[in-house]
């Protein structure tokens, strides 16, 4: 696009007049903001404006990416060089290297720009006003497509700064209903106006066609009022009234249903007339927009279309440029960094993640031209997960690359199952057995090698020419008709002997194993057939039998409980372990409907099951309280993913992890016991009294802190193992005094602790105190020796709930501290403070 030569003298005035009614600092326009953020997206830059020049300045009329800068001296403005004169997309792919723009401040400083591209804004009479150009701080180039659609995005904007400024130009003549008259037949504005007081509204023809009412159709305010959208009919009625009130028009788009029923959107302005400070009249103009809306619309839904499209995809998906640098990133690829979309955009996968030798070849080589697709390990989340990567690189029209598109599906379940597969597989290429599979139709597509040998075919021999009827004897043809097909179709598998035609014509009995495999429609897309050589009957009896048993054994040799579920929540298939747990047998299973079967467990796991069908992995722990030993069944729920896509049903696994659980229960109360006198230890105790308080108790609990009196000499003179009697003497007598649902607790050396639970009454601790001072007074004798101690107790009562049990600790403590300092052999309490504590003067000389 040629340009016109630098503005003459005698058209700035013209001009600036013109952009100043374009530039509208005060009115920022949505679709103004909304084409600066589709060219960003759509050249991949951080940076995007819509600038007005004039002789002095560029003006920013939107932006993206500069929120602080809204205007420039010319001089700074890229389209002002005179090489820019014929370009259609004027483009540096380098400003730094560029003589004419490496001095240009905005390169020099903030923003310090590398990359610009900008698509000229060219009135109908050939003036140059400004550009829409986007700009990266990065070097780059734009494809030819790219390059395209700004051009295309520049004579929008300039189309809309043009229907802008026909709007407010018209805004600021229409004075009188008689101008919009003889203007808005050319323009498609239609006038309007309402006088004051009466409120009588009067429109202009072009305002009837906008309307589709008949000529000379004259509404009410109310009528008119009408005509929009029920959801904005209050907003213009206040938009009326403030005008009435305060003399301030208004400037808005709005939806409504013209008298033929269409739906359209209009842009509507308006301006207030006043006389001697009153309001007399309200005169404004409306356009169709609706053409516009529908091209914002479209624009807004396929950018949200495709963005809804790979952020619910569960695979990785990013763009990344010449630099590595990431200018896309999907929902999913957030996750796996744990960083919002802003702070991966424009960063590098080494920073941030570190170096990556492997992933940097590939990297490396997809911008040579040549597409990648390998298989690596990431780890997240502390597991160790297999994903499958594919790059592919974006060519421009010159065959060049400018960047590639990487997606990473997680594989992990795939490749486990592709290993296990791969034993199988190693299990039936060394079988003795003749493993065969034909289509529906009797085409044969698999032989084993073992079969390969019996029928006289290499290992490499095509099968192209193989069918199922010319293997089979006549016998075993007819017998497949009539009785092998049938039951294959019923039950899913035939069993029995057959004869086959071996190598040079001779014919071989066998032992025959049919398996179908049904399709997603249920039918039986192909057969599996496992033989195996028949010609001694005891053997082959002894054969077949073991044969049958290593296919069943698959399954009916794991503990785990397997069943295969089909989409119609039919049973297909269930092992022994699923046969031995609900008691009943396969026969009575397969084919039966899920939720006749086995209605509660349908009706509970049926959140999990829709998931499944999903096509999603779940794994969930079901609990049997009622069962003998109260087991529990780790189930997991895998999707069968047909070739195409499509769910085919799912696999249940349900793994008995009783035992598991009660051994982690075990070990949980060793952890929380005293191994010498078995009561609670510490952490036992806290923990008892926290879930005590945790469940609202905690004004009914009761803590007795206990500390024994003279205990040292009994270890000075007896030694610990008398100590350690002394003291499981000493935890059975406290147990004799407290209820069930009390908890003892020994907290270390001679301290133990009581928790009463549901007491209310501050004596009741109080009388349960003074038995422990009377049962540890009392004389102990072990191994023939008889030893006096005695105690002292701090007794708590209660807690506000707010500072939870260590208020409770807290105080019983302090109750005890005070016992023992006074006396030993007594007991302090709540009621005690600021007195002596209760209870008999102590022998200050023990210890």
């Amino acid at each position: 696009m040629k340009l016109p030569a630098p503005i003459a003298a005698n058209e700035t005035e013209r001009l600036s007049k013109l952009r100043g009614l374009m530039v509208l600092d005060s009115a920022p326009e949505p679709i103004f903001d909304n084409l600066v953020q589709m060219a960003s997206q759509i050249c991949a830059t951080p940076i995007a404006l819509l600038t007005l020049v004039d002789e002095g300045r560029q003006w920013f009329k939107a932006q993206t990416g500069l929120p602080e800068l809204r205007q420039t001296p010319r001089d700074q403005a890229f389209w002002a060089d005179p090489a820019a004169a014929n370009e259609k997309v004027f483009e540096i792919a380098d400003a730094t290297l560029d003589d004419r723009f490496m001095a240009n401040p905005m390169v020099t400083g903030e923003p310090h720009i590398r990359f610009y591209a900008g698509a000229p804004l060219i009135l109908p009479t050939g003036e140059w006003i400004g550009a829409l150009c986007v700009i990266d701080r990065q070097a780059r180039t734009l494809s030819p497509s790219q390059s395209d659609l700004l051009s295309q995005l520049a004579k929008i904007a300039t189309d809309a700064l043009l229907m802008r400024r026909d709007l407010i130009e018209r805004e600021l003549s229409a004075r009188s209903l008689a101008f919009m008259k003889r203007t808005g037949r050319v323009a498609g504005v239609g006038g309007w106006e309402i006088s004051l007081p009466s409120r009588e509204l009067t429109w202009s023809d072009e305002a009837r066609r906008i309307y589709e009412v008949a000529d000379g159709f004259q509404p009410t305010l109310q009528e008119a009022i009408g005509f929009y959208s029920p959801a904005v009919r209050g907003e213009i009625q206040a938009c009326v009234q403030r005008a009435i009130e305060t003399g301030q028009g208004w400037e808005t788009e709005w939806p409504l249903v013209t008298a033929r029923g269409r739906s359209i959107w209009i842009r509507a302005v308006s301006e207030v007339q006043t006389r001697n400070g009153q309001t007399v009249r309200i005169v404004g103009a409306i356009q169709d927009i609706t053409a516009r809306k529908r091209l914002e619309q479209q624009v807004a839904d396929n950018e949200r279309f495709v963005r809804q499209i790979t952020n619910n995809l569960k695979v990785r998906i990013s763009y990344i440029d010449r630099d590595g640098r990431y200018r896309f990133v999907n929902d999913e690829q957030c996750r796996r960094f744990a960083l919002s979309r802003e702070s991966i955009i424009g960063r590098t996968r080494e920073e941030l993640l570190g170096p990556d030798a492997p992933i940097a070849s590939y990297f490396n080589a997809v911008l040579q031209g040549t597409p990648q697709h390998f298989e690596f390990d990431d780890r997240m989340h502390g597991e160790l997960l297999r994903f499958e990567g594919r790059l592919a690189p974006d060519l421009a029209d010159d065959g060049t690359v400018q960047g590639f598109f990487a997606t990473a599906i997680d594989i992990t379940d795939r490749s486990r199952a592709e290993r296990t597969l791969r034993v199988l597989t190693t299990i039936l290429e060394l079988s003795t057995d003749f493993v065969v599979q034909s289509d529906s139709r009797g085409a044969i597509v698999y032989m084993n090698p073992a079969a390969r040998r019996v029928f006289g075919l290499a290992v490499d021999a095509p099968l192209d020419a193989c069918n199922i009827e010319r293997v089979n004897t006549p016998e075993t043809n007819l017998m497949f008709t009539q009785l092998m097909l049938p039951t294959v179709q019923s039950q899913g598998y035939w069993q029995g002997e057959t004869s086959i035609v071996a190598a040079g014509g001779a014919m071989l009995p066998v032992s025959h194993l049919l398996i179908g495999h049904r399709g997603g429609d249920g039918s039986i897309e192909r057969f599996s057939a496992v033989m195996r050589d028949f010609s001694s009957e005891i053997e082959s009896r002894q054969q077949s039998l073991r044969q049958t048993a290593i296919l069943r054994s698959v399954t009916d040799a794991l503990p785990a409980l397997v069943c295969a579920v089909d989409n119609a929540l039919r049973f297909r298939f269930v092992n022994n372990a699923f046969e031995r747990w609900h008691g009943l047998s396969r026969e009575q299973v397969i084919g039966q409907p899920v939720a006749e079967l086995m209605a509660e467990e349908a009706e509970r796991d049926r959140e999990w099951i829709e998931r499944a069908l999903r096509g999603e992995t779940v794994q969930f722990e079901c609990h049997y309280p009622d069962r003998p030993g109260r087991p529990t069944l780790a189930v997991s729920l895998i999707p069968v993913v047909l070739e195409d896509g499509s769910i085919d049903g799912f696999v249940d696994v349900a793994l008995d992890i009783t035992e598991h659980r009660h051994e982690q229960e075990r070990l949980q109360e060793l952890a929380e016991r005293d191994p010498l006198t078995e009561l609670l230890n510490r952490a036992g105790f806290e923990g008892r009294l926290e879930r005590a308080l945790a469940q609202g108790k905690a004004a009914e609990q009761a803590l007795l802190f206990i500390d024994l009196d003279h205990f040292k000499p009994v270890n000075d003179t007896h030694g610990h193992l008398m100590g350690d009697k002394l003291l499981q003497r000493f935890a059975t007598r406290l147990a004799k005094l407290v209820r069930p649902t009390d908890a003892i607790a020994r907290l270390g050396g001679d301290e133990f602790a009581i928790l009463l639970d549901g007491v209310r009454d501050l004596s009741v601790a109080q009388a349960v105190a003074a038995k422990v001072l009377d049962a540890a007074s009392q004389r102990f004798k072990i191994d023939g020796v008889e030893l006096q101690i005695g105690a002292s107790v701090g007794v708590a009562l209660g807690s506000d709930g707010k500072h939870g049990g260590r208020d409770l600790l807290t105080r019983a403590d302090a109750h005890l501290y005070r016992a023992k300092q006074t006396g030993r052999g007594r007991q302090a309490s709540d009621a005690s403070d600021g007195r002596a504590p209760d209870g008999p003067d102590a022998d200050p000389s023990g210890s």
